[in-house]
């Protein structure tokens, strides 16, 4: 980390900015435990706003580092169990991930046994891609705002105002951030159709993705994804909680009647996060007879509703 402060320290004092690109194929590389840049995540952190003008970050030995036009970008690969697992509670609420997106791939990778040599049109196509960025470069300079439509800026206050808030970890952190990733994305749109000026269109897309981006997110580190088996699970804690009436049912008592085993808990978890999500469950923590407390999960009238419960199954990847 220390040698990452000195290039941007001496890139700040040869009049470039801070700006650094990293980009690293595996992903384990950057955050895995005992590597020689373990303090990346916080750093990146740090940086993630661009400040103007940023002092400090060095020792008693290095001094401090004083950067200015601060910008700093940061891709890498990896699979999703390792980021499921090496991703640490503490990066989670340190803020790192709400500051990234988290993009799963669809399909397996090296779908081609030989692929071909670059061809003639990848070669145009990276050579338009240049010829873009540098159009988009050289615009800057003569457009040193983003500007916003009306139209735009009541989308975004009507999504803001009435958006979901979540209570689990991850996605408390990611929505901390959520309108800023909106409003970024959105720019980007304006400033590669070359308007320079936020329409309703752009602010749309940006929601759209963002959420997308969050869904991500929770896939990996909630545990929002049930196998396909424990759609069984589902139907029989709807009965139970349906059967339960306006009384309710305390969780602990919800796992004994369904004779869950240990390794259930994170596919129950995940359940009631969907069911509550959706409004199909009410979840209140009261105090037990031994003055500990519990919580109580009660239906709403919603949770008859065949096409909801679906919409649930289809959240936790069931079938």
């Amino acid at each position: 980390m220390g040698a990452l402060l000195n290039e941007l320290s001496r890139s700040t004092q040869q009049g470039n900015g801070a700006q650094v690109l990293l980009v690293a194929s595996e992903l384990a590389a950057m955050l895995g435990r005992g590597t020689n840049i373990a303090g990346i995540p916080a750093l990146l952190t740090d940086l993630y706003d661009c400040p103007d003008e940023r002092v400090g970050g060095g020792s008693l030995s290095t001094g401090s580092f004083n950067l200015r036009d601060v910008y700093c970008s940061f891709l890498a690969g990896s699979t999703p169990s390792w980021l499921a697992t090496a991703v640490r509670p503490e990066i989670v609420a340190g803020g790192f991930t709400s500051r990234c997106y988290f993009i799963h791939g669809r399909e397996r990778k090296r779908l081609v046994a030989w692929p071909d040599a670059t061809s003639e049109r990848e070669e145009q196509l990276r050579k338009e891609l240049i010829d873009e960025l540098q159009r988009l470069s050289s615009d800057s300079i003569s457009n040193s705002r983003i500007g916003i439509s009306t139209g735009a800026k009541d989308t975004f206050t009507k999504w803001y105002e009435q958006r979901r808030v979540h209570r689990d970890t991850y996605r408390e952190s990611f929505e901390s951030r959520e309108d800023a990733h909106v409003l970024r994305l959105a720019g980007l749109m304006a400033i590669n159709d070359r308007h320079w000026h936020v329409s309703d269109d752009h602010i749309r897309r940006a929601i759209n993705l963002v959420v997308e981006y969050k869904r991500y997110g929770t896939e990996l580190f909630t545990g929002t994804r049930a196998e396909k088996r424990d759609v069984k699970l589902l139907a029989k804690m709807r009965a139970e909680l349906i059967a339960a009436g306006s009384s309710g049912v305390a969780r602990g008592d919800l796992y004994r009647r369904l004779n869950l085993s240990g390794g259930s808990g994170m596919e129950m978890r995940a359940i009631i996060s969907v069911l509550h999500e959706l409004d199909l469950i009410k979840v209140y923590d009261v105090q037990g007879a031994t003055g500990r407390p519990k919580q109580v999960l009660v239906a709403t009238e919603y949770l008859k509703n065949d096409l909801l419960l679906e919409e649930v199954a289809n959240k936790l990847g069931m079938e």
